[in-house]
């Protein structure tokens, strides 16, 4: 045998062990693509019901097996987390119905808040959820409010208190000093806003309207920016004691 006809023998072998090691390396490819599809597959499914306990199962393979306890271990602290967030808004709403004031955990929009705050409308505390906090607030006071919130949720200093009306069914509103902080509220910044009754301040306002309603307007004439109020004395005023003499 020639020289030549040797090396084309070596050639070719060594272009057929090119092609089966080509071939063993393509398997092994497809192999741990179809594992890994069906591995993603079982991570999908699993993750789906992850909330209810459900876990990666053991793997075949010394690689996935160690990822999938990976992923397990990772479910295990989302879960844990869960279940704190979970009863911290359990105690939260426990304690807030012990509250008569009006407590809202709120961005622009209402996430959470007690059945004070839900009978300003007339709704349980459910169906506040997703509503704009600016809705429960009457109509001359929503630009401000919204400013406010805007502000806070920016990070920007803006006074703790607040007074504002909120709608309550009636005309008059309510009269309330709201005292907000932020907080983080399910991973994300939310308020936490406080409101009580300024009752002083609805009395007063419920006072001043009923007193204009009976009170008689002087126009001044010569004057005509100038308006009076002839308000009728009070039972204790000096006036109406004179006049009895």
């Amino acid at each position: 045998m020639s020289s030549a006809n040797i090396i084309i023998a070596a050639l070719s072998v060594l272009l057929l062990l090119v092609l089966v090691v080509a071939a063993v390396q393509y398997r092994k490819r497809q192999a741990l693509a179809l594992r890994f599809q069906e591995f993603n597959e079982h991570l999908h499914e699993v993750s789906a019901d992850a909330s209810i306990g459900r876990r990666m199962a053991p793997q075949g393979d010394p690689d996935a097996a160690v990822l999938a306890e990976t992923i397990n271990r990772l479910f295990d602290a989302l879960g844990e987390r869960d279940e704190k967030i979970q009863g911290r808004d359990r105690l939260f709403r426990d304690f807030s119905r012990t509250l008569p004031e009006i407590v809202i955990i709120h961005d622009e929009k209402i996430l959470l808040a007690n059945e004070s705050a839900a009978g300003l409308v007339g709704l349980e505390p459910a169906q506040l959820v997703g509503r704009d906090i600016a809705d429960l607030v009457k109509p001359a006071y929503r630009a401000l409010f919204r400013k406010h919130v805007a502000k806070r949720l920016a990070g920007e200093n803006v006074p703790r208190r607040l007074e504002i009306q909120l709608i309550n069914g009636n005309e008059a509103g309510l009269w309330v000093e709201a005292q907000s902080s932020n907080i983080e509220f399910h991973g994300t910044q939310a308020i936490l806003t406080i409101a009580r009754d300024d009752a002083l301040k609805s009395l007063i306002g419920q006072l001043m309207k009923q007193e204009l309603l009976n009170a008689d307007v002087i126009i001044d004439y010569e004057h005509p920016t100038s308006v009076q109020l002839d308000v009728p004395p009070l039972d204790n005023d000096p006036r109406r004691h004179q006049a009895d003499l």
